[in-house]
């Protein structure tokens, strides 16, 4: 395809119509520039909604004026946007405000620009018949690494690192995603459409309200914290007349066995800081603290015997590079620190030193 975009391709490429020689040569243009993964995932959305392309001539002049626009204006020009039109952008864990990506917001706007009747028309509710969902979306995050999503409902999702989200590309009659990892959800509240966040052993549907849910696969517990309004919490496989509501400052916890509890007037700064790019531990078990570390910096720490997996942890890291943040954690626990090839080992230091 070279550098120029055969939109007449792309459009055979994502009704399943190229050769296999084709698909290759799509997916070396792809790879040849980080921002057309973002652009074509972009593009097919919107076919999938549509089942239409524009046309060549229309798409490509939209395209070369969106880039100029958004090199010349800074980051704050796209940040109002049109509640059902989806984004997404990319957040690296220790900057506290961070701008879209180029890629990003060249491929949101093209959404909005190029496709934008369309696409307001196909996610507009229809209240005349049933709704079926759109298909299915991911987004993944890396060791280090968090994303905004806005859906295509007007909800706000902060996908937390080395997370997981699954998601219809329109949704329906009911808002059903799934989370693997950590994400708070800003959702938009529709009594007729309830929203529900799946993970591998529970389930939080929305009451109207901005929740945090914790659900990370080799961790025991699931744990949701209300920020807002109220949120239900019901473990998988079990009725619904076993299930709790949870209100502001409220921290529901579903074990491994599917037993709830909840602990109420919590202060939720420690469930809740990840999403203004800190991480904040109150009192917080050192295993728990330890794994939460490692997401955040993509590192391997553990802790080296027994006694340490004991304590707690309270303390706050923002900016500091990963060698900073090392020494506070084991000064707060007291350890010392050992390098084994790439992982760091935490080990309690000998009583009397």
């Amino acid at each position: 395809m070279g550098h120029d975009t055969d939109w007449v391709l792309l459009e055979r490429y994502f009704a399943g119509e190229c050769s296999p020689e084709e698909i290759a040569v799509v997916r070396r243009w792809i790879a040849e520039d980080p921002t057309r993964d973002r652009l074509v995932a972009v593009m097919r959305a919107a076919w999938e909604r549509t089942g239409a392309m524009p046309s060549r001539r229309d798409a490509s002049a939209a395209w070369s004026a969106l880039a100029a626009r958004l090199r010349a204006h800074d980051d704050d020009s796209l940040t109002a946007q049109p509640r059902r039109r989806p984004a997404i952008r990319l957040l690296p864990v220790r900057r506290r405000t961070v701008a879209f990506t180029v890629a990003t917001r060249i491929a949101a706007a093209v959404t909005l620009v190029v496709f934008g009747g369309a696409l307001w028309r196909a996610m507009e509710p229809h209240h005349a018949a049933p709704v079926k969902p759109g298909p299915m979306q991911e987004m993944v995050t890396a060791a280090g690494q968090r994303a905004v999503l806005s859906l295509g409902d007007g909800t706000r999702v902060t996908l937390g690192v080395a997370s997981r989200l699954r998601f219809p590309s329109r949704f329906g009659d009911i808002r059903d995603v799934y989370l693997d990892g950590e994400a708070y959800f800003e959702v938009a509240h529709d009594p007729g459409r309830p929203f529900a966040v799946h993970t591998a052993r529970a389930v939080a549907r929305d009451l109207g309200t901005k929740f945090n849910v914790r659900a990370y696969h080799d961790t025991g517990d699931i744990v949701v914290a209300v920020a807002e309004g109220a949120v239900g919490l019901k473990a998988s496989g079990r009725p619904a007349a076993d299930s709790l509501v949870l209100r502001r400052a409220d921290v529901g916890r579903t074990t491994a066995d599917g037993r709830l509890s909840v602990t109420h007037a919590v202060e939720l700064n420690a469930y809740l800081a990840w999403t203004r790019g800190e991480l904040v531990f109150d009192r917080t078990p050192s295993t728990e603290a330890i794994a939460q570390i490692n997401r955040w910096y993509g590192v391997d720490v553990r802790l080296g015997d027994s006694t340490l997996a004991t304590y707690s942890l309270t303390t706050t890291l923002s900016t500091q590079p990963f060698s900073q943040a090392l020494a506070i954690v084991a000064a707060a626990l007291d350890a010392g620190v050992q390098r084994q090839g790439s992982s760091y080992l935490l080990l309690a230091k000998p009583r009397g030193r």
